[in-house]
């Protein structure tokens, strides 16, 4: 019996050992990453995300049937070290203290899609962020800052202009239907501002209405639609790209402390590898979320 235990944890040992000498999960990984990419398929995007978390337990298991675990430990904690002082460098670097995000949904399709990772840099003169400015008075700012917020119509001094000709495509360019109502720009004292993909996009933290959000604390990458300048202050009017309705339908106008960065650099694919090692992404069963199926074409009133 001793010895059957003893043979199962040495076949154990000489599998671990193997896979690590091989690269038989990576080079699966690769296999299984590209086919997700192509096909879109929750499962095999399951399976690539378990098989890139399955490298790491491997490799931890290998050092530590080679040199044991206090050897193995130690070597991981020089690692998170080398890790930590890297990550610090980086936020030094672009001056951002999220200088590295991956986009988890698809409310900026086509021009950024999920699975996207970005590049931050920090914004040190607020007023430099490509975008249309609106000057408000104090007074002014306060008839529209921190109230939940109209999808269409007045609210204050600002108008929000919709139209009710948002086509919806598919991926692959086929149309699907109409918006009943949609937004496409501002007005303000005969003053319209519309949709302009050159905006810049930047990454905030929101605060929604007094109550309680699922995205309460997450990063919001969306684009600046306009700044609204209040005395020597900036906030910031964004929108998915994708989505019908301007952020301030959700959460509060985006003040300047709020702001993370603004993307400098997008790779494509390679946020996937932050979902693969997000609980969320397999309590979804790797299916994208909701509006991933279909984009908005640029509509004007």
């Amino acid at each position: 019996m001793a010895e059957s235990k003893e043979s199962k944890g040495k076949a154990k040992s000489n599998l671990v050992l193997e896979l690590q000498r091989t690269n038989a999960l990576l080079y699966l990984m690769v296999i299984l990453f590209v086919l997700f990419i192509l096909t879109k398929n929750p499962i095999v995007g399951i399976l690539a995300g378990l098989t890139f978390i399955s490298i790491f337990i491997v490799d931890i298991m290998s050092g530590a049937e080679e040199h044991g675990w206090k050897e193995e430990l130690i070597g991981i904690a020089k690692a998170a070290g080398v890790a930590i002082v890297f990550w610090i460098l980086i936020i030094v670097l672009m001056d951002s203290s999220t200088p590295i995000s991956g986009i988890v949904t698809c409310s900026m399709l086509p021009r950024y899609d999920r699975g996207d990772m970005i590049l931050l840099h920090g914004i040190r003169n607020f007023s430099e962020i490509n975008a249309p400015v609106i000057e408000m008075t104090e007074d002014e700012f306060a008839g529209i800052y921190g109230r939940e917020n109209v999808a269409c119509g007045q609210m204050g001094p600002l108008e929000y202009l919709c139209s009710q000709n948002c086509q919806r495509l598919k991926r692959d360019g086929s149309p699907l239907g109409t918006e009943t109502l949609c937004a496409v720009g501002l007005g303000y004292k005969g003053q319209e501002i519309h949709e302009n993909y050159s905006n810049d996009v930047i990454v905030y933290t929101p605060k929604p209405y007094g109550y309680n959000s699922p995205l309460q604390g997450m990063d919001i990458i969306h684009r600046v639609f306009a700044k609204i300048k209040v005395g020597d202050k900036y906030y910031f009017m964004t929108k998915g790209d994708n989505n019908p309705v301007f952020d301030s339908y959700w959460f509060s106008i985006i003040p300047e402390q709020d702001v993370k960065g603004k993307v400098v650099v997008r790779i494509p694919f390679l946020g996937y590898f932050k979902l693969f090692i997000t609980p969320a992404f397999y309590a979804g069963m790797g299916v994208d979320p909701a509006g991933c199926e279909k984009i908005y074409e640029r509509a004007r009133i």
